[in-house]
């Protein structure tokens, strides 16, 4: 059975199970309640860290950085599944195939998509083939791999450091935004039959607005959409143009209308960033943003170990209230949603991995709990 080059079962994260995580996730009441303070209660969102599966028999067997992963839906018996990725142990044959790819669930499916495979350009007489276009679904029942067509109208073409999310309300459709976005989006239906790629028209809210500069390695979520609108909208945060200084600035996309909009926060603004990760929380209120890194000067990347959090509703960044120990500095990590503890309604988050640019590639976990007001339990 052909599947994409460099996935093998062993790159599957085991994001629960009674012996591994079930005593950090769910500590005594006791416990979760000490430490609480007046000023916790008061913070607006509390982000805790805690690192989980300590033992080297817990942990994937490789540190790696620029990995994807997605949450697997209620019937499985794990929560998340994590593949690819680039890692610096040479005796494990160095570099594997594929990294900066994107993956979603979609009905039984893993769908994976696209990315960049640097060992493909060495004597090759097109550079350009290190930048893959394929599109793999596998059966996360079977454990199969099978190898998607898209019908058109378009072809996918060769990307890597891009950004990919279910479209909210369409059962089975992918939004790719890339560094080729400024007049449409990509939006990609793996499940249909056939598969279909197409461009989707995007502009400005205003026929004199603008949509997002040219960029990559940046995130894009759906969360709650801005005040006085209804559903969901998809944020785009940061990233890096293909020359120049990093991004810091936010956008919102429509995706009933696919009309952009530039937002201009207030409180404090978070660095400039790219090759972060972030996700919704508290029903799609809050968009949690963490690590990255940026050009401390030319040439020289510097990670971040901050927390960022927009409140989509007030339309301000927050100061979170952060517990817990914090991850080292990082970009290039994956963070995904788990289900929640039993007893809680607060959202958790598996992060893993990622790497402190040109020094070491991570192989620690946490479970980042997230909840609005007061210390998350």
């Amino acid at each position: 059975m052909a599947q994409p080059t460099g996935l093998t079962r062993r790159q599957r994260v085991r994001a629960s199970g009674p012996s591994t995580f079930r005593s950090p996730l769910n500590p005594p009441s006791s416990a979760r309640s000490a430490g609480i303070t007046a000023a916790t209660m008061a913070a607006p969102v509390t982000v805790r860290f805690e690192p989980v599966a300590l033992g080297a028999d817990a942990q994937p067997s490789l540190p790696r950085s620029g990995a994807c992963a997605a949450a697997l839906p209620s019937w499985h018996p794990h929560e998340a599944i994590m593949l690819t990725g680039y890692t610096e142990d040479a005796s494990a044959g160095g570099t594997p195939p594929r990294l900066t790819s994107q993956a979603a669930v979609v009905g039984d499916e893993l769908v994976l998509v696209a990315g960049w495979n640097p060992a493909a350009a060495a004597g090759a007489p097109d550079p350009s083939v290190q930048f893959l276009n394929d599109v793999w679904a596998l059966d996360l029942r079977t454990w199969r791999w099978r190898q998607v067509a898209p019908a058109g109208p378009e072809e996918l073409p060769r990307i890597s450091r891009f950004a990919m999310t279910p479209l909210p309300g369409g059962p089975g459709r992918l939004l790719l935004h890339t560094h080729r976005s400024a007049e449409d989006v990509l939006v990609l239906e793996p499940a249909a039959s056939p598969p279909a790629l197409g461009k989707v028209p995007v502009r400005g809210v205003s026929p004199d607005a603008p949509s997002p500069p040219s960029r990559g390695l940046h995130s894009l979520t759906a969360a709650s959409a801005p005040e006085g609108a209804s559903g969901s909208a998809l944020y785009v945060f940061g990233g890096a143009p293909q020359s120049g200084p990093m991004f810091g600035d936010l956008w919102a996309l429509d995706p009933a209308a696919m009309t952009w909009q530039e937002l201009r926060p207030e409180g404090p603004a978070p660095h400039a960033r790219c090759s972060h990760v972030a996700a919704a929380a508290c029903s799609g209120r809050y968009l949690v943003a963490h690590g990255g890194s940026f050009y401390e000067q030319p040439g020289k990347l510097q990670p971040l170990d901050d927390v960022v959090v927009y409140d989509t509703q007030a339309k301000r960044w927050l100061e979170a209230k952060v517990e817990g120990p914090r991850p080292r500095a990082r970009n290039a990590h994956v963070m995904v949603p788990l289900r929640p503890a039993a007893g809680s309604a607060a959202d958790r988050f598996l992060l893993h991995g990622g790497w402190r640019p040109f020094v070491e590639s991570y192989n620690d976990s946490f479970i980042v709990t997230v909840e609005a007001g007061g210390a998350a339990a």
